[in-house]
């Protein structure tokens, strides 16, 4: 049996195919989209010039209410809602005393993630 995963543009692993070697030759030549051999998750892995490389660890950290070292350009999701972000810091607005979920996203790094009690 052999292994062939699919990628996005961005390095993206999307899927993956396992066959025989026929059928795997034979997708191979005939698909338009972007594969590497192997199996390659995506959660844990990405394809920069055709190599499967492990996604590095989110630099980010949580001071206080205060995000550090973010990502330039990132996602941060509070509680599912999702902002964009340009910045290396952001202070976060957090105005009920309840329980929130950060969530730092910039690909390849790996999410940050993030429990606050207010």
């Amino acid at each position: 049996m052999s292994d062939i995963s699919f990628y996005e543009a961005d390095g993206r692993i999307v899927a993956h195919l396992t066959g025989d070697a026929v059928a795997i030759d034979a997708t191979k030549e005939n698909t338009q989209e972007l594969w590497v051999d192997g199996y390659f998750d995506g959660k844990t892995h990405y394809i920069d010039d055709g190599e499967a490389i492990t996604r590095p660890v989110s630099p980010t950290v949580l001071d206080g209410l205060t995000l550090k070292q973010l990502p330039v350009p990132c996602t941060i999701g509070i509680n599912g809602t999702e902002y964009d972000c340009d910045e290396v810091v952001a202070e976060l607005d957090l105005p009920m005393s309840t329980a929130y979920k950060i969530k730092v996203m910039a690909f390849p790094h790996l999410d940050a993630e993030f429990n606050i009690e207010t």
